[in-house]
C-alpha cells in the first residue's frame, strides 16, 4: 500500500494521505503552491513536476523549501 506523507516543516506536522489522493489538491498543498505564484513559479513548477513524477514512478517526493515536504511511499 502507498501513501502521500506530506510534513508542514514550518509547523512540524505529518499528514498522511492515500495514494488515490490528488494531492496538489489537499488544501494545505494547495495554499502553499499559491504563494509561489508571481515570484516563485519555477519552484512551483518544479514541485508540481515533482509530484507528477512520483505519481508515475510510483515513488518520489517534492520539496518547498522549509515549508513542505510530499513523498510518495510505501507502508507495510
Amino acid at each position: 500500500m502507498k501513501v502521500w506523507q506530506v510534513e508542514d516543516e514550518d509547523h512540524g506536522e505529518t499528514y498522511i494521505y492515500s495514494e488515490d489522493t490528488d494531492i496538489l489538491e489537499v488544501p494545505f498543498v494547495k495554499t502553499e503552491l499559491s504563494y509561489l505564484v508571481g515570484g516563485y513559479d519555477d519552484e512551483r513548477e518544479e514541485f508540481i513536476a515533482s509530484i507528477e513524477n512520483a505519481k508515475k514512478r510510483g515513488r518520489g517526493s517534492a520539496h518547498i523549501e522549509e515549508r513542505l515536504h510530499v513523498e510518495l511511499v510505501e507502508v507495510r
